[in-house]
């Protein structure tokens, strides 16, 4: 329909149960949920699973570790204490440079956009230096460490999770990085998913052929980058009681072959 609907075409709305749309896109948009929900009724929802795991595989300094035995690779990393002295020095040469340096902070859940991250830091002087900065340009307190990670080049992806009060444990998949906002370019599915399930939201996705390799960029590991979202939704799935959300922002999914690096993890831990 090109004009507005009137009385006499809500009413027949109403008694036929028949919609009117106003444009090409929107009668488009409405066959494609038409579409996706009929391959959710033929699919049919997954048996959500009773919690089965360890609360010490969340706690605090545990979950990076516990992720990592899932598949879920996290890159060379030491963390210090809020002093840019000789330890962290130290703990920079102990990873191959160049490395990225990150604070660890309470206060600032994002440490990108708090302007907590420094990256491509050449030697531990460097490290030293971006760390004294760090302190002086962020409020006093607001630092609680120093993270020192490997820099990681690859294709940047989000995946997270949430315990929905209404739909229980949900799957999201987007381009990470700052994209995901930007573009909104995500997939959703209810937990638990399998690679399979991973691979199907991954091709949802309108970056997804970015992934294919992309004006002379390496293929990227989908494979890897799929086993890797089931991964995470069976570890949220077994330890719910204790997460109400994760998220793993960005998780670098490296070329063909080499795997998937989670580069920074936020879990919302239920109180």
């Amino acid at each position: 329909m090109a004009q507005t609907a009137n009385d006499s075409y809500r009413d027949f709305q109403k008694r036929t149960g028949l919609p009117c749309f106003f444009g090409i896109p929107q009668t488009v948009r409405a066959m494609q949920a038409l579409v996706r929900y009929g391959a959710v009724k033929r699919r049919g929802v997954p048996a959500l699973p009773a919690p089965g795991g360890d609360a010490a595989n969340v706690a605090e300094g545990a979950l990076e570790a516990a992720l990592d035995a899932a598949g879920l690779t996290a890159p060379k990393q030491e963390q210090t204490g809020p002093t840019p002295g000789r330890r962290l020095q130290a703990a920079a040469g102990r990873i191959e440079f160049p490395v990225a340096l990150k604070i660890v902070s309470a206060q600032f859940s994002h440490k990108t956009e708090a302007g907590g991250v420094r990256l491509n830091l050449a030697d531990a002087d460097a490290v030293a230096a971006e760390a004294a900065d760090l302190l002086a340009s962020l409020p006093e307190g607001s630092i609680d460490g120093f993270l020192v990670q490997e820099m990681v080049d690859g294709f940047e992806m989000l995946v997270g999770m949430r315990d929905d009060p209404d739909f229980g444990p949900l799957v999201v998949v987007g381009l990470g990085g700052v994209f995901v906002e930007l573009m909104k370019d995500v997939s959703l599915r209810l937990a638990p998913v399998t690679a399979d399930d991973a691979k199907e939201m991954i091709a949802e996705l309108r970056g997804a052929a970015a992934l294919d390799g992309f004006r002379g960029q390496a293929p990227r590991d989908v494979k890897a980058l799929a086993d890797a979202i089931a991964s995470l939704s069976a570890f949220f799935v077994d330890h719910r009681t204790w997460l109400s959300d994760i998220e793993i922002n960005p998780l670098i999914v490296l070329e063909d072959g080499r795997g998937v690096r989670a580069i920074d993890v936020r879990p919302v831990r239920k109180s």
